[in-house]
């Protein structure tokens, strides 16, 4: 397996240290910190099975398609993982402390400590957000949902120019990320240099032809630029590719 690919399903590495805390004061509250804490054991483990799966493959396709089952795996837990994790962090009046115990128990974890920086985005505190973004990119350069998440932390605390590269990081790593070019659409027309973005979605079709959305994207920034007959001439090629 790739370094790459390794860095892109490594998002926990839970390396649990024991501490001490207090449980929640009601019922529902225990049960979600004790569901919250079994689903992060789960994930680990799901984790090592995903990496052990591949690991030596170097992206031949046959030893990753038996490491299928391990990756739905994976993706089921993360997804069951985040569940949780929103509804503590973001849902409770005890969430803040919640997720530094959390993070004390698993230092090593990138998933705690982005919810951390989403946390402290909530809070209003932009340049801590975008500053603890910045640490994750820098542990991992390949997930697009961590460059637009890095990219609206940037914006909130003034820096437009950074928030611009890191949202067409995001549509460079994910060329379908609608919440990215939505972003980079604003921005740009903010700025008046819609036309970087239209050659950013040309050129991305270069690499993804089949893919009808940067067409629609491609035909919505000619006529935000101008460009009307070019943009109908867009939308008749991508009717053509419909019938």
């Amino acid at each position: 397996m790739s370094r790459r690919i390794a860095a892109a399903w490594l998002v926990l590495l839970l390396v649990p240290v024991a501490i001490a805390a207090q449980e929640p004061g009601n019922p529902r509250d225990a049960r979600l910190r004790r569901d919250l804490g079994e689903a992060l054991m789960r994930l680990r483990d799901a984790e090592l099975r995903t990496v052990s799966a591949v690991q030596g493959s170097d992206n031949d396709p046959a030893a990753l398609e038996r490491g299928r089952p391990e990756f739905t795996e994976h993706a089921e837990a993360l997804a069951h993982t985040r569940a949780l994790l929103d509804t503590v962090v973001f849902g409770t009046t005890w969430g803040a402390s919640e997720l530094e115990r959390l993070r004390a128990a698993y230092p090593r974890s990138a998933l705690l400590d982005r919810y951390a920086a989403a946390l402290l985005l909530r809070q209003g505190h932009a340049d801590e957000a975008a500053a603890a973004y910045a640490a994750l990119v820098a542990r991992t350069n390949v997930d697009a949902a961590l460059h637009h998440e890095h990219g609206r932390a940037l914006e909130r605390s003034g820096s437009r120019t950074g928030a611009l590269t890191a949202h067409e990081r995001a549509l460079e790593l994910d060329p379908s990320h609608e919440a990215a070019f939505r972003a980079l659409v604003r921005l740009h027309r903010e700025e008046g240099t819609l036309v970087e973005l239209l050659t950013q979605v040309q050129r991305l079709q270069l690499r993804r032809p089949d893919a009808e959305h940067l067409v629609t994207w491609e035909v919505e920034l000619l006529h935000r630029t101008g460009r009307h007959s070019d943009a109908h001439a867009a939308a008749a090629r991508l009717q053509r590719n419909d019938s």
